[in-house]
């Protein structure tokens, strides 16, 4: 793991030079409680009973074979195999509501690199294939929000960026709206729609939230 690796590295280290701040990448202390709660089953290969919210809202209760965390589209995830399913899934921390450990334990798995590569495989086939138009001005700025974008010249103050992101993950959906002017999303059609409306719905909930309160204002 990334991780493991920088934690390596910090630790051998003889000057100290190298600093790392999680709370940033954490998010929360209820992420950071999940976080060591989860680290410490997948060492001990111990159940993990999660009350988890899908990206569509829904919460249920998972039992679990913890097998890896992992920070990837600017977010922590728990890999993991899951006995409901009976299959490999990926579960975003910030989704966990609640984390149990149980006193049961699992078999080890084997290569766990390699599940994970094989599932983010199945995964990436539920992305999407998006078009930006952007300015050459911007271009770090992307770059930084997208760093496995790739970049088509149009002219000497514009490009193209594409990049593919999971369809049903919302925090780039709010990057892209965030950017304002400085983005137009070419395709697909149905992405540019669903921003579009997002973003009049914004607009709409925050005009009538201050037109009440200018209503009930004192004199």
């Amino acid at each position: 793991m990334l991780l493991d690796k920088y934690k390596n590295l910090v630790g051998n280290s003889k000057s100290n030079s190298i600093f790392l701040d999680y709370s940033a990448a954490q998010e929360s202390s209820n992420v950071q409680q999940s976080l060591e709660i989860l680290d410490n089953a997948i060492h001990q290969h111990r159940h993990i009973l999660v009350s988890y919210r899908n990206a569509q809202q829904d919460t249920s209760q998972r039992k679990v074979q913890p097998l890896a965390l992992t920070y990837q589209w600017y977010a922590w995830y728990l890999f993991a195999y899951c006995e409901h399913a009976n299959d490999y899934r990926l579960f975003k921390i910030t989704r966990i509501k609640k984390a149990t450990m149980l006193d049961s334990q699992f078999q080890k798995h084997i290569n766990i690199e390699a599940l994970m590569k094989k599932h983010n495989h199945f995964y990436s086939e539920s992305s999407v294939d998006i078009a930006l138009l952007i300015q050459d001005k911007d271009r770090d700025l992307f770059e930084e929000f997208f760093p496995k974008g790739t970049f088509e010249p149009i002219d000497e103050k514009k490009w193209i960026m594409h990049i593919r992101l999971p369809e049903y993950e919302q925090m780039w959906k709010a990057k892209l709206i965030a950017l304002g002017d400085r983005v137009k999303v070419l395709k697909p059609e149905s992405l540019r729609k669903e921003l579009v409306s997002a973003a009049r719905t914004f607009i709409e909930n925050n005009e009538a939230a201050s037109f009440s309160q200018s209503k009930t204002s004192p004199e």
